[in-house]
Formats: structure tokens, C-alpha cells, sequence
């Protein structure tokens, strides 16, 4: 458990800038909605304003989670957050799968 706030922002921020996934996530999202053609100065402003949301977000979550009460209601229901998820990457994943050997056999 996190002892506090500060340590929530800190463990989440690390967390969150070492996350490779999220590295993949956000410069596939920025060469999905600029603009090749976009000038460098719009690039910079853009990766600025997807910088600024993220930070919010991330902030959020870091600080809501952060509670006692939360993290507690969070530990008891972890078995079924984690059968969840465990269960929609499966089902991403074989949809994958299938697509790909599809489209192999096509």
C-alpha cells in the first residue's frame, strides 16, 4: 500500500514513463492523427497537447487510486480484474490469430 499521495504520483509517473507499451501506444496514436504533411512547429504543439492530456489523466488515476478505502475495495476484487482481463486479452489475441491465419490461407 502507498502511504501517500506524493508516493502514488511518484510510483505511477515512474511507472507510467518506463512503460514501453506506453511508449508504443502514444507514437502510434500521434502517426495516426498528424499529419505527415503537418509543419514541425504543429508536430511540437500537438506532442505538447497528447504530453498535457496524459499527464492529466495519469495524475488522476495516480491520485483517485491513491486512497485507502480505494486501494483496499481494489485488493479484495484484484482475482476478478485480473480473470477479466486475462480472459479479454485471450479473446484478443485469438481473434489475432485467426485473422492472421486467414488471411494466410486466402
Amino acid at each position: 500500500m502507498l502511504s501517500n499521495k506524493r508516493q502514488a504520483f511518484s510510483r505511477g509517473f515512474t511507472t507510467n514513463i518506463l512503460n514501453p507499451k506506453a511508449l508504443v501506444f502514444f507514437v502510434s496514436l500521434m502517426s495516426s492523427l498528424v499529419p505527415a504533411s503537418m509543419s514541425l512547429g504543429g508536430k511540437g504543439i500537438a506532442l505538447m497537447i497528447l504530453w498535457s492530456f496524459s499527464l492529466a489523466w495519469f495524475s488522476f488515476l495516480a491520485w483517485v487510486l491513491s486512497t485507502s478505502k480505494l486501494q483496499k475495495k481494489l485488493l479484495n476484487i484484484s482475482v476478478y480484474i485480473d480473470g477479466i482481463c486475462g480472459l479479454l486479452f485471450t479473446t484478443i489475441g485469438v481473434s489475432i490469430l485467426s485473422q492472421s491465419i486467414q488471411s494466410l490461407l486466402a
